[in-house]
């Protein structure tokens, strides 16, 4: 009985961890793309909507290879829980440093030596109160995007244990 309940654990760890590890890697990623754009002094409007849009479509297609990963090792029972799980421990706290490193250095360089760029797209933004609920529902998505893959490689896991 310990030996399921610890397995149950590994396995709640490891959907989460999945998901902040990717979600977390795309955020600091999306701030990158951000910068790049206001260094390339790219319009405010291209800016948002190209991070947006690039993120969304990466974070999909990295969600979707990483839980076909898992359900492939489900499916050849090379599953090993706790190694998983610690794996997508370390990899999270390794992704929230990088994260941490990048706003510290990354965005203060661009707020050093771009700020007019970088106030005015903010000022954008602030301007364009809608952009704030696209991102949202863009984020949304995500969360919606991320449970289908799920359910459509359980489905099929599913399909090929049992026939």
């Amino acid at each position: 009985m310990n030996k399921l309940k610890s397995e149950l654990i590994s396995i709640i760890g490891i959907g989460a961890f999945t998901y902040l590890s990717i979600s977390g890697f795309f955020i600091m990623i999306k701030d990158i793309l951000r910068d790049l754009f206001i260094i390339l002094n790219t319009d405010n409007a291209l800016n948002f909507w190209t991070t947006e849009i690039v993120i969304f479509v990466l974070f999909t297609i990295t969600s979707f290879l990483a839980i076909k990963l898992l359900f492939r090792g489900i499916e050849k029972s090379e599953f090993k829980t706790r190694k998983i799980f610690i794996t997508l421990f370390i990899g999270f706290f390794v992704i929230q440093i990088l994260q941490f490193l990048y706003s510290y250095f990354g965005t203060d360089y661009v707020i050093e030596n771009h700020n007019e760029k970088f106030r005015d797209f903010y000022g954008y933004l602030r301007e364009n109160s809608m952009l704030g609920f696209y991102s949202s529902l863009i984020g949304i998505c995500k969360y919606l995007m991320f449970g289908i893959i799920i359910l459509i490689g359980k489905k099929t896991v599913a399909n090929t244990v049992y026939n």
